[in-house]
């Protein structure tokens, strides 16, 4: 069995699937502050309107979806080389970050 690591697919530069609306292409998702600052605008968001709730329906479905995908990145990253110690705990802090 060949034991040699190979080079991992760079998943931070993949075409997104559409373009962002509510979250800065360049948001820092290792900071805690902005995610919970995120969750903050929605919250506080006027809703209004029904058209005010279809924007907010979609922020949150952004953020959520984005969340999801540095998620599973992380856990593709832990089960592709599982001798780096350093791979489930980078998930761990993530899901804790988010359990918040």
């Amino acid at each position: 069995m060949d034991n040699t690591i190979h080079n991992e697919v760079d998943f931070d530069h993949l075409p997104r699937f559409d373009k962002r609306h509510f979250v800065l292409d360049n948001a820092d998702f290792t900071n805690p502050s902005v995610i919970e600052g995120l969750y903050r605008q929605l919250i506080a968001a006027y809703l209004d309107s029904r058209k005010g709730l279809e924007q907010w329906i979609l922020q949150r479905s952004e953020l959520e979806s984005i969340l999801d995908e540095k998620r599973a990145v992380l856990y593709i990253r832990m089960t592709c080389q599982t001798d780096d110690p350093a791979r489930p705990k980078r998930i761990k802090i993530l899901l804790k970050r988010l359990r918040r």
